[in-house]
């Protein structure tokens, strides 16, 4: 086509646009049901809005099935003096673009959807008055759209049961929440359609918590299958206090949770604040973050009541008070969960099973209060079975004043079955009480137990080899105990329980004064991992600090034979402090946080050895360092090993040869060496080391002092 043919077709259709009345525009159509960018499941669709000016156009909205590739026309609906518009169109899978003048809707139509949105697309719920007849809520008035009632009265006409009573009812006056927030409808709900439940505007939490901001973060109430308000709360009106759905919060609390605030046939003992009605004693409805809702942690809220629990005795093990009772009722006293002795055994399990002394049936709590420590148990515990005077007590030991039940437990096993024999003992007894009787070692002085000689001695009588002599003092290769006459630190002088008659397993035994700080870290010295302190270390004496069974070096290769080829102290290569049979000094004998327990790291390991080399002549702390050395990196040029690699003068670097370590971040070319210098020092002329130091100098170049 021309130019002229296409000005007379331009020219034709204008003619046209004038015949068929003003265009409408896209801003003067409002698209009301359903709401822009929606996603539906169903094929036939009504289609409601309204014009901003009264509409005089051809009463037809044209619809492209975008997906299909086709398009299709609907009669138009109009009402309210050509101001208001409905259509009852049909879709297809796929985007359908509703077209009415340059205003356009889009709608994502997926029958077999189950998703609430598909990218921009969102599922929405339609309000079913929106879809009927707009004339019963809008009418005209002056030209304009406007409602035919004010709130809430326009919505109680249809929802008069939910809260929205007319003007006057009780349900607006009951608190701030209905003078304020039920009059007015669409402060909270979408009249047409929304994505939410109820119309809402938003999600439900979010729309309460606009208002009651304190609970916006971690309101820890779930409420039935999701956090909504709702499942206590009258959201429009209510005769309870805090607008709840039932007249007290026990009631609400019962509807969810009978299990635990109401008596269940069969039990034993029940919580006073659960069978009292008492829940927000213990509870919070709007706990943030708390477990189980509660006002405090479970420990500290059960020791508001019961103040004289010790909570710090099963509190790592059992999980505190829980771990052993149930918080509201059980079919045991004392709200126990499973029954005391099982509960006991699931830590005590060396007490399982027994049955020798309180027999088939027992109860640990016969003797044991499980809130006080075992030192604590008075002789009660012992006199409720066993009625014995204290002179009967006092003949069968002889002359020594052993004559009340409290001093029972020192020797004799309160678990001990039958198979153990009449005495019941912890253990074997102890050479001399067993074959001469307590008095080998002790006597009676002023009524009481003493030793028959001073301190330890009773001890080196027999000892004395194993021990060594008590005059030593040095307590680097001396042990303290052995040192102080203490050798009850350590052993047990009456039962033997375990071997040497330990009174603790032998590594938790050394825990006991040296703490646990030398297991603290990530890596073990294998001898810690098997839990065996005397692989390096002797109990009482040695010839070697500190406590060391041989010479430091001798004692590691015992071991780590593999990581020396020839003795340290024959080979010309062996790093120094390897030759002066100090392991110690790079490595830690316990744990560390680094590969082959190097202390600190191996950077941190060359810097206590080496300091100097940050040094000038002088012993001048340098002001530039090279940069492996300023970022701490010795390991960037030098090799942690225990010997040179190449020749007794390499420094452990990691080339034969400086240079080659240079040039591993330096390119290097012939010319930067001056031509006079390669002149005067040719048999240097490769060595980066003649001008420059490794480690450090006063000037940026690392450059030393030369003269020539």
């Amino acid at each position: 086509m021309g130019i002229s043919g296409r000005v007379l077709a331009g020219f034709c259709a204008a003619l046209l646009l004038l015949a068929a009345g003003p265009a409408i525009c896209a801003e003067d159509v409002a698209w009301v049901v359903p709401a822009p960018s929606s996603l539906v499941t169903f094929k036939t669709l009504t289609v409601s809005g309204y014009f901003k000016k009264p509409y005089t156009g051809k009463p037809e909205l044209l619809v492209k099935h975008l997906s299909a590739g086709s398009s299709a026309r609907f009669p138009l609906a109009l009402s309210l003096e050509n101001r208001v518009f409905s259509a009852q169109v049909e879709l297809k899978e796929g985007v359908n673009d509703m077209v009415l003048g340059s205003g356009v809707l889009s709608i994502l139509c997926l029958p077999t959807s189950t998703a609430s949105a598909e990218g921009k697309y969102l599922r929405q719920m339609i309000h079913p008055s929106a879809q009927k007849n707009c004339g019963d809520c809008h009418s005209i008035w002056e030209g304009e759209l406007a409602l035919t009632d004010e709130f809430p009265g326009l919505c109680a006409r249809c929802h008069g049961a939910i809260g929205a009573a007319p003007k006057g009812s009780p349900a607006f006056v009951q608190n701030e929440h209905t003078r304020k927030t039920t009059k007015f409808c669409i402060g909270c709900h979408q009249p047409h359609s929304s994505e939410n439940q109820f119309l809402l505007k938003k999600d439900p939490l979010t729309t309460c918590t606009r208002c009651h901001e304190t609970l916006k973060e971690g309101a820890g109430h779930s409420g039935k299958g999701q956090r909504q308000c709702s499942t206590c709360h009258s959201p429009h009106g209510s005769p309870n206090p805090r607008m709840l759905l039932k007249p007290t919060a026990v009631e609400l609390c019962i509807d969810c949770h009978k299990g635990e605030s109401k008596w269940v046939s069969g039990n034993k003992s029940f919580h006073k604040p659960a069978m009292n009605g008492q829940c927000l004693a213990c509870h919070i409805p709007h706990s943030k973050g708390s477990p189980n809702l509660l006002a405090a942690p479970a420990d500290q809220l059960c020791q508001k009541c019961h103040a004289q629990v010790r909570l710090k005795l099963h509190e790592e093990k059992m999980g505190g008070c829980s771990g052993c009772h149930a918080a509201h009722q059980s079919t045991l006293d004392k709200l126990i969960k499973k029954g005391t002795s099982k509960d006991c055994e699931g830590c005590h399990q060396d007490k399982a099973g027994s049955k020798g002394h309180v027999g088939e049936g027992g109860e640990c709590v016969s003797c044991h209060n499980p809130h006080k420590y075992t030192s604590e148990i008075s002789s009660g515990a012992c006199a409720g079975c066993h009625v014995m005077a204290a002179a009967d007590i006092q003949n069968m030991h002889g002359s020594l004043p052993i004559n009340q039940m409290s001093q029972c437990a020192f020797c004799h096993d309160a678990h001990a079955g039958k198979e153990k024999g009449s005495g019941k003992f912890l253990g074997k007894l102890h050479y001399p009480a067993k074959n001469g009787g307590c008095e080998v070692c002790h006597i009676a002085e002023g009524g009481k137990v003493a030793l028959k000689y001073a301190k330890s001695e009773n001890c080196y009588r027999c000892h004395g080899d194993t021990v060594g002599t008590s005059t030593v003092t040095d307590k680097e290769i001396i042990h303290s105990p052995v040192a102080n006459d203490a050798c009850t630190a350590c052993h047990d002088p009456h039962i033997r329980r375990r071997d040497k008659m330990l009174l603790l397993e032998q590594k938790e035994l050394c825990k006991w004064c040296h703490g646990e700080e030398r297991e603290s870290k990530k890596i073990l010295h294998s001898p810690l991992k098997d839990k065996n302190c005397k692989t390096c270390h002797l109990p009482h004496i040695s010839d070697f600090r500190p406590l060391l069974k041989d010479r430091e070096q001798e004692l590691c290769m015992g071991c780590h034979k593999s990581a020396f080829k020839t003795p340290p102290m024959q080979d010309k290569l062996a790093h120094g402090v390897v030759k002066a049979g100090r392991c110690g000094g790079c490595h830690d004998p316990h744990s560390e946080n680094n590969k082959k327990l190097i202390r600190g790291g191996a950077d941190e390991a060359c810097k206590k050895c080496h300091p100097k080399v940050l040094q000038d002549e002088k012993g001048v702390q340098l002001s530039k360092f090279h940069g492996p050395v300023a970022s701490g990196s010795c390991t960037a040029c030098h090799e942690l090993r225990h010997n040179h690699r190449f020749n007794k003068d390499d420094k452990f670097l990691t080339s034969e040869k400086a240079d080659r370590v240079c040039d591993g971040c330096h390119q290097m070319e012939s010319r930067h060496i001056p031509a006079d210098f390669r002149i005067k020092e040719r048999t240097k002329a490769d060595n980066c080391l003649v001008c420059h130091d490794p480690h450090g100098a006063r000037n940026s170049l690392m450059l030393k002092k030369v003269s020539y």
